[in-house]
């Protein structure tokens, strides 16, 4: 099965999750540790990518200009590929798997009936990935709640993305 079959059919069970009669904090589990999981295999397009977030950034297609320097400078000093991924700053990791547009948007669409299958897809096609960005990186950044919020938070914020696969 290609990633893009598997990420179908992950989104079509997380959508038949609002139909069910679980609980309505079973259902945002649910959805929450679904959608993460259709997000870590739209990102790197895999999969079989590791579904915890260091692993998932092995594959991972999108990362900042100020990660992936981190990342190659510890590349540079000997580090294997899953070493950087896993890199460090301070005892802490350097990176963190950051949505542009956060995932809590599909969530309340999906919680509150509001979005079809089809629209569940197109947002996670077309915003549902993440982007490794240091965790300096990160607090510049604006929230975002809206699709259109999302637009631009990165440039406000100076972060400038390369889209290419790290792996080597």
């Amino acid at each position: 099965m290609s990633w893009k079959e598997t990420t179908d059919e992950l989104l079509e069970l997380t959508y038949k999750t609002i139909s069910t009669d679980i609980s309505y904090r079973a259902k945002k589990t649910v959805i929450n540790s679904m959608l993460r999981l259709t997000s870590n295999i739209i990102s790197s397009e895999d999969e079989n990518i590791g579904q915890c977030s260091r692993r998932s950034r092995y594959g991972c297609k999108r990362w900042s200009e100020e990660a992936y320097k981190f990342y190659n400078s510890l590349r540079e000093n000997g580090m294997t590929h899953k070493q950087a991924c896993y890199g460090k700053r301070n005892g802490r990791s350097a990176y963190i798997n950051e949505h542009q547009y956060p995932l809590a948007i599909a969530k309340k669409g999906l919680l509150k009936n509001e979005w079809s299958l089809e629209q569940l897809k197109d947002f996670m096609y077309n915003y549902g990935s993440y982007t490794v960005i240091t965790k300096e990186e990160d607090l510049r950044l604006k929230p975002a709640h809206s699709i259109s919020e999302g637009h631009n938070r990165y440039k406000d914020a100076g972060i400038k993305i390369r889209n290419e696969n790290v792996k080597s």
